[in-house]
């Protein structure tokens, strides 16, 4: 077997290089925000290649049909029923990991976004850009954007690869004026590209891995919920309006990510306190079919609603941070925010009176997942409601990504999950299901399908370090 490539720099922490940060929204008309927060978000991915059986590592990348490079089994591939590592060979590689845009409660700053790559300790040297338009010059799906990195010639490698993630973003608590958002009608022109591409085929919404999806249940519940008349009202009483129906009708079942389930050993090091596979979703389809599943599925339901309806959303997926969350860890409600992985949903309102795209486009947020909590569904509509567009935790909130799966990319990500209940008895009984992980990369000759990941989320303030935050879920205080 070839060593890795030689002579590794010494320092390869590499930032986005090019590209452009976000425009710097301006002060929106319908949301006052306050409170600024500051925070440094970190994400870890380990991989190792210890698999149970054959049948089970199928499971960790599953067909895509939307995946320009074929997954393959390498003529010498690294399936261990022993659980012991084997090894995979890579001549060049391209990671994707996402990064959100502005919003009415948040900017994320995407030239910080920056990673390293580690193997057997040591970085591995990297080459970054960030991918933010299209071939035609279009803004990707929803605003969203990736960082892109690659690396390569190396030879083999045997055990862990260790990929590490930071960027910087600012959060604000925010507080909706209704009577203002409520006056904000209908665009008669076209919606502004960002909130337009929304409207775009988007993964676990309008199609799975491997089909795409019938939306016969979500066409029927717009037609119920709103006497078949969507638009008859202003956008923002349709948005609060289905918010509403789906906090009262809807039934959380299982936690938000889905966690490591193998133990660490000594071969499989990088396993931490609270260290999840991937996100826990089964699709808007069967969300709208069943009215239960996921906290992830609720807000893809809503999104998915709100999209059908006509008005332009998309889902975050983001992480609690600070003091807003209850309890570290993966056990607490579904329905409730804890420390640790989030998501929430956006839906956009468009004043085409305004002068400038900066103060015209908003993207509200509905944390439909705290609203549901709260029982706000059935307070008297003209009330407000904690959750929808204002909340005095969402400086606490830190985004991510706005897809589960890189969007259009030929990625390939690795997690699995355990699925009980409606979800199992409407599959025949399967239990284990390939779920996303946000990122995901594409290796040369083959990408290995029989990887296992564990991912860490992190999120620091500049007076507190990683080390200060593992410490606290450790129980040992700051």
């Amino acid at each position: 077997m070839k060593p890795l490539v030689a002579g590794l720099a010494a320092c390869c922490f590499a930032s986005i290089l090019t590209g452009s940060a976000p425009a710097q929204p301006e002060s929106s008309p319908v949301i006052t925000r306050s409170e600024p927060q500051d925070w440094r978000m970190l994400a870890s991915v380990t991989l190792g290649s210890r698999i149970d059986t054959p049948a089970e590592a199928m499971l960790y990348v599953p067909p895509d049909q939307h995946t320009t490079q074929p997954v393959q089994l390498a003529e010498d591939p690294i399936l261990r029923p022993d659980g012991a590592v084997g090894a995979f060979s890579v001549e060049e590689a391209t990671v994707y990991f996402p990064v959100a845009g502005s919003a009415a409660g948040y900017e994320v700053d995407r030239l910080s976004l920056k990673a390293e790559f580690l193997y057997k300790g040591q970085p591995i040297p990297i080459r970054p850009s960030l991918y933010e338009r299209d071939a035609s010059g279009q803004p990707v799906h929803s605003g969203g954007a990736y960082g892109v990195w690659s690396f390569g010639p190396a030879a083999e490698f045997v055990g862990n690869v260790v990929l590490q993630f930071e960027f910087e973003a600012r959060s604000w608590n925010t507080r909706l004026d209704e009577d203002a958002a409520r006056a904000v009608a209908w665009p008669k022109g076209d919606w502004p590209a960002e909130a337009a591409s929304s409207f775009a085929p988007m993964l676990f919404i309008d199609y799975g891995y491997d089909d795409t999806y019938d939306t016969a249940s979500l066409k029927r519940l717009v037609k119920e919920w709103t006497g078949d008349q969507p638009k008859s009202q202003p956008p923002f009483v349709l948005a609060k309006w289905l918010a509403g129906q789906v906090a009262q009708r809807f039934q959380p079942d299982g936690q938000l990510a889905a966690p490591d389930t193998i133990a660490a050993n000594s071969v499989q090091a990088g396993r931490s306190l609270g260290a999840m596979q991937a996100v826990n979703v089964f699709g808007a389809q069967f969300a709208a079919e069943e009215m239960t599943g996921s906290p992830v599925d609720m807000v893809l339901l809503l999104t998915a609603l709100y999209r059908e309806a006509g008005l332009p959303a998309r889902p975050v997926v983001g992480y609690v941070a600070g003091e807003a969350g209850g309890a570290a860890g993966f056990g607490g409600r579904s329905d409730q925010p804890e420390i640790g992985p989030y998501a929430w949903v956006e839906f956009a309102l468009y004043d085409e009176t305004k002068p400038s795209l900066g103060n015209s486009l908003t993207w509200v947020p509905v944390d439909i997942l705290a609203m549901r909590a709260g029982n706000v569904g059935r307070r008297p509509f003209d009330q407000h409601w904690d959750g929808f567009g204002s909340g005095e935790y969402f400086n606490q909130l830190v985004p991510i990504a706005y897809h589960l799966h890189p969007h259009n990319l030929p990625a390939v990500s690795y997690g699995q999950g355990q699925i009980s209940g409606a979800r199992a008895r409407a599959m025949g009984g399967v239990r284990l299901i390939p779920l996303p992980s946000l990122w995901g990369w594409n290796l040369v000759p083959f990408t290995p399908i029989c990887q296992h990941q564990t991912m860490s989320l992190s999120a620091t303030t500049p007076s507190r370090s990683a080390e200060d935050v593992r410490r606290e879920r450790r129980g040992g205080g700051r």
